[in-house]
């Protein structure tokens, strides 16, 4: 039987609580002035576990995050200040609705052509577009495709598809 959770999430506990207790250990900072950044991480290793277990919706990490934010923005507000507060209380609400949003319709965008195919392609388009613009940049006057494609030891398509996109 597989565990609900893998080795990795687990290492990441342990070594994020060793890490806090070091710091309390070893430093002047106390459990109460590292209490935000324990909220956002309990949150997002809690988040982590039960993605691995239930396999989550996008968007899910966003409300996570936005609670672990509204989490923190209370405390700040009534331990420290209330304006340090007020802005993570507003920043988590947003991360909330964002979240929400997303759960509920799917992402709101979707990748450009560029860079949704293979990571080779991707590369080689931006390497086309380098070698265009230092040419262009570099020359005194305008030039057209054609005249570009042997500036540039390109074929004139590649040269079209990076002038014209």
């Amino acid at each position: 039987m597989n565990p609900p959770v893998t080795d990795n999430t687990l290492r990441t506990f342990v070594g994020a609580v060793g890490v806090f207790a070091a710091l309390v250990t070893f430093t002047e900072h106390t459990v109460q002035s590292l209490a935000p950044v324990l909220i956002l991480s309990a949150g997002m290793l809690t988040y982590s576990a039960m993605d691995e277990a239930y396999d989550l919706p996008n968007g899910t990490n966003w409300l996570v995050y936005g609670l672990g934010l509204v989490a923190v923005g209370v405390f700040l507000t009534l331990s420290y200040t209330a304006w340090i507060g007020g802005v993570a209380l507003l920043a988590g609400f947003w991360f909330i609705l964002d979240g929400a949003v997303t759960i509920r319709y799917g992402s709101a965008r979707t990748p450009h052509e560029f860079v949704s195919g293979a990571e080779s392609e991707a590369m080689l388009r931006m390497q086309i577009l380098h070698t265009v613009h230092r040419t262009l940049h570099e020359s005194d006057q305008p030039h057209t495709p054609t005249e570009l494609d042997g500036a540039c030891n390109l074929t004139e398509s590649r040269v079209r598809s990076a002038v014209f996109r």
